[in-house]
């Protein structure tokens, strides 16, 4: 019996000046009867506003997400992207002589040796540096003579951004030759600039490092 149904049901009872034993147990049952129906229909409409309220939210973390992802998917990549030169191992007194398609190189044949993390003070060889870049380092070339600031503040600020990003696959490194003062490299990707900017340093470094062609625990 509908919940219309037994209200009136309930209703023509009570209009009665005086019920019979039968149709007092009767109301009883009715009034009983209602008070589950209205229940059950109260419950059912509590689940589904929750059910909609559910929706709702997972909607809108869908919505933004995909909306924050398709954002960050148009993001241009930060740097250059330089054509790739392969990646064959030679001697080194062969890749000394290769010709490298930008300054510094970020691919190419190079040594079977690869430098590891740190900050050095002197120039390391190209052939071992992109042997590093092949398994997901960054490198960070500097040129003291291109720059405003003294060159134990420009290394000392690179080391800052180093140790901040916890060191691993990064190589801190002078070159002589680099027409800027501070150039970052990973595989196929350069980003050179004038003056240190510590926040594109680190966009750079989250951005590629550990995705060279060879995957590696270093």
């Amino acid at each position: 019996m509908e919940t219309d149904g037994i209200k009136r049901n309930i209703e023509e009872l009570q209009k009665k000046e005086q019920l019979s034993r039968k149709e007092r147990k009767r109301l009883r049952k009715l009034e009983k009867r209602l008070s589950r129906e209205e229940g059950e229909r109260s419950r059912r409409v509590t689940k589904l506003r929750v059910r909609i309220v559910i929706f709702v939210l997972l909607a809108g973390i869908v919505g933004g997400g995909g909306y924050f992802l398709i954002k960050n998917a148009s993001k241009p990549l930060p740097g250059k992207e330089i054509a790739d030169q392969g990646r064959e191992h030679i001697v080194k007194s062969a890749w000394e002589k290769y010709s490298y398609n930008s300054n510094p190189p970020t691919s190419g044949s190079h040594d079977g040796e690869w430098i590891k993390p740190g900050i050095y003070d002197e120039p390391q060889g190209d052939g071992h540096l992109v042997h590093s870049l092949e398994h997901g380092y960054i490198v960070i070339s500097y040129n003291c003579k291109k720059t405003k600031v003294s060159c134990s503040s420009l290394v000392q600020e690179l080391g800052d951004i180093v140790e901040k990003k916890k060191r691993r696959k990064l190589i801190v490194v002078p070159r002589p030759k680099l027409d800027v003062a501070i150039a970052l490299t990973a595989w196929r990707r350069i980003d050179k600039m004038q003056k240190l900017e510590a926040q594109r340093v680190e966009v750079f470094i989250d951005a590629f490092r550990d995705r060279g062609p060879e995957q590696t625990m270093d």
